[in-house]
This record gives structure tokens, sequence and C-alpha cells, in this order.
């Protein structure tokens, strides 16, 4: 089970971080076309989706390293344990 839950993050994790990053970097751009002063509630609602999108991006980032780090530590202990 956890092998396969491991299996899954590791194909899901980088396609899932492209997505969310290509979000982040369109927010980006919505938010230095528009002048946020204009309209305060907007510029509110745009910064707190930017704010949500950098936790995603960064939460995914630490997916993937740890699931890199497990997979390494989890092929390490099987080349222990055949070599016994």
């Amino acid at each position: 089970k956890i092998e396969d839950s491991i299996l899954s993050a590791e194909i899901l994790a980088p396609t899932a971080l492209e997505q969310e990053e290509a979000r982040r970097i369109q927010l980006e751009k919505v938010i230095r076309e528009c002048n946020l002063w204009d309209d305060i509630a907007q510029a509110n609602e745009f910064l707190v989706k930017l704010a949500e999108s950098d936790k995603v991006v960064d939460a995914l980032k630490d997916l993937r390293y740890k699931v890199i780090c497990y997979a390494i530590t989890y092929c390490c202990d099987l080349e222990k344990n055949v070599k016994l």
C-alpha cells in the first residue's frame, strides 16, 4: 500500500506542480496588468489566490522531495535485504 501511494505521488506530483506553477504565473500576470488601487476588493481576491497558489506549489515541491527521499531509502533497503 505504501509503495502504491509513493508510485501515485511520483506520477501525479510533477504534473500537479507544473499546472499550479502555470496558474501562479497567470495570476502574477493578471496582477501586473491591472491597477490594484482601482478595485481593492478584486485586488485582495487576486492576492489571496496568489498566496494560496504559492502554498500549493510549496506543498507539492515538499511532497516531490519527500517521495524522492523515500524512494531512495526504499531502494537502498531493498539492496541491503537482497545482499543478506
